[in-house]
């Protein structure tokens, strides 16, 4: 998995996740290690269309934390996520596709998803969908296209939930990014200058932080 991702899911489990309601019991259960209770707290959330909870699930099954290794629940946790317009799932299963992780490899689905995923602001999707591209024919590009303008006829884009991570880590740390709807608003961006600049003159870094400030890196400029 891209290290950019597992820094989001990690940032998940440790910081934001407490924030959203039914969400907190996992969390805790997960970061203890407890990985059946967080599975039961977990899946019943995304069974009820959670996307994050569909993220989570997605992950433990990818890794195999707590749950044998299993890459055809992995991408079914993923999908239900991205159908929902989740953008980092949706990134996740473009790269699944095109490891051929999710069964067989299909670069036209893979090109579909980062297409998705980049429309919501995310260059990362967008670079590794131009290196897909270069494997592709004129026709698998142009089906993959098609693909993505019906997908986005019938699910509005979610907001960016890395950024939202961001945010509510500086809301914590006392620095005003406004509300944490993954929205980059002038609020956000000062608040993003602020604490790059406290990092900067800081003497160490926490765990917590520099992970952050690899996330902020990797927003859309």
């Amino acid at each position: 998995m891209p290290r950019r991702l597992i820094l989001i899911v990690a940032l998940v489990v440790g910081l934001a996740a407490p924030a959203w309601a039914g969400f907190d019991e996992g969390t805790a259960a997960y970061f203890r290690g407890d990985y059946g209770t967080a599975l039961s707290e977990w899946k019943p959330l995304a069974e009820e269309g959670d996307i994050n909870a569909q993220l989570m699930l997605g992950f433990m099954y990818d890794e195999g934390a707590g749950v044998p290794r299993d890459a055809a629940e992995a991408v079914k946790w993923y999908r239900k996520a991205a159908e929902q317009g989740h953008a980092d799932a949706q990134y996740i299963l473009g790269f699944m596709y095109t490891m051929g992780w999710s069964g067989a490899q299909d670069y036209v689905q893979a090109h579909m998803w980062l297409t998705l995923a980049a429309a919501q602001r995310d260059e990362a999707a967008r670079k590794f969908r131009d290196r897909v591209a270069k494997r592709m024919t004129p026709e698998q590009i142009a089906e993959a296209q098609r693909l993505a303008r019906e997908w986005r006829t019938k699910a509005p884009p979610k907001p960016d939930m890395s950024l939202q991570v961001v945010q509510s880590y500086l809301k914590d740390l006392g620095y005003d990014p406004g509300p944490d709807d993954g929205v980059m608003g002038e609020r956000t961006r000062r608040a993003i200058a602020g604490f790059k600049a406290d990092m900067a003159s800081a003497g160490t870094l926490s765990v917590y932080d520099g992970a952050i400030l690899e996330l902020i890196e990797g927003l859309p400029k």
